[in-house]
C-alpha cells in the first residue's frame, strides 16, 4: 500500500493525522480478509502532538493503548532502551534508521511478518519515502557481532 498515491499533498494541503488514520482503518477494514493480521504503528512527532497509534486487522485504533507479547515484546524494549534519545529530540534521519531497526529486528524473528521493511514520513510536504530495502539484504550485510548485539544471541 502506497500512501502517497492516496493522499497527494500540495504545500498547501497536508492530511492531518487523524485524516491519516480514518483512511488507514477504512482501507483495512473494507478489506478485512486482505489484511487480518495487519497490525501498523504510527508514531507522531511534531509540533502540536506526540502520540503512538495502533491500526488492528479490524481498522479499529487506538491511541497510547499498545502492548506489545511475542516477537513485538523485543522490539517494545529496544525502542524503550532508546526512549532518552527519542525524549531530547532526534533528527528525521535518526528516527527512520530507528524505525528501520526496530521493524528489522522484528522480520529477522519472525520471517513471515514480510520480506521488505519501508519506513515514510508524513511532513508539510506530504509523504516521503526514506527507506525500503529487501530484509534478507538488509541482515546479510549487518556484520555477525552487529547482529547479536542489535538482535540477540541464539537466533
Amino acid at each position: 500500500m502506497d500512501p502517497s498515491s492516496s493522499f497527494s499533498s500540495s504545500a498547501r494541503h497536508v492530511p492531518l493525522v487523524q485524516d491519516l488514520l480514518d483512511w488507514l482503518a477504512s482501507t483495512i477494514s473494507a478489506e478485512k480478509e486482505y489484511y487480518s493480521s495487519v497490525g501498523i504503528l504510527i508514531a507522531v512527532w511534531n509540533e502540536s502532538e506526540r502520540a503512538l497509534y495502533k491500526v488492528n486487522g479490524d481498522g479499529v485504533i487506538t491511541k497510547n493503548d499498545v502492548l506489545a507479547t511475542g516477537s513485538g515484546s523485543y522490539v517494545s524494549f529496544f525502542v524503550k532502551q532508546k526512549h532518552r534519545f527519542i525524549e531530547s529530540g532526534m533528527s528525521i534521519p535518526d528516527a527512520a534508521n530507528l524505525a528501520k531497526m526496530a521493524i528489522s529486528i522484528a522480520a529477522y524473528r519472525v520471517p513471515h511478518y514480510g520480506d521488505v521493511v519501508s519506513v515514510w514520513h508524513l511532513g508539510s510536504e506530504g509523504f516521503q519515502m526514506l527507506h525500503k530495502e529487501d530484509m534478507e539484504e538488509f541482515h546479510s550485510r549487518l556484520p555477525c557481532t552487529a547482529r547479536t548485539q542489535v538482535i540477540g544471541e541464539g537466533w
